[in-house]
């Protein structure tokens, strides 16, 4: 893969504006249960610790960037200039990581094993290659 200067047509941002545009009206978030602090009941005043196991349950957080930054100001329905901004260039980013991250797919065997992934489940290194490679992708 050339690591050079990669050029992302204007189009190719465009075409991930919908997506960009759901990730800043509403985005579901799983949050990981092993980045708690193992301290967390500290000055809960909780007496006992539940021998309930909820390990296998995923939490999750919805994010709604859109009405928190509407709710800077509730007496006014219009956005000022500053929370536009900040939506704007939100999903301007998003879009143009989702570009790019198109490119590296294209660019690296990552496309043809989402491909095979979607047929079939990936066993052996193909799936350590495209666990690498989605992981990767994702920065």
């Amino acid at each position: 893969m050339d690591t050079g200067l990669t050029t992302i047509p204007e189009a190719a941002i465009e075409k991930h504006r919908a997506t960009a545009q759901s990730f800043i009206t509403r985005v579901v978030v799983l949050e990981d249960p092993s980045s708690s602090s193992g301290t967390a009941l500290a000055g809960t005043n909780r007496r006992f610790v539940s021998t309930v196991s909820v390990g296998s349950v995923r939490r999750t957080r919805e994010v709604e960037l859109a009405k928190t930054v509407g709710a800077v100001h509730p007496d006014d329905q219009l956005l000022t200039i500053p929370q536009h901004t900040l939506l704007f260039r939100a999903r301007r980013g998003t879009a143009i990581a989702l570009a790019i991250s198109d490119v590296f797919a294209e660019g690296s065997d990552l496309e043809s094993l989402q491909a095979k992934n979607t047929r079939a489940p990936l066993e052996g290194d193909e799936a350590s290659t495209f666990k690498k490679l989605l992981s990767a992708s994702a920065y």
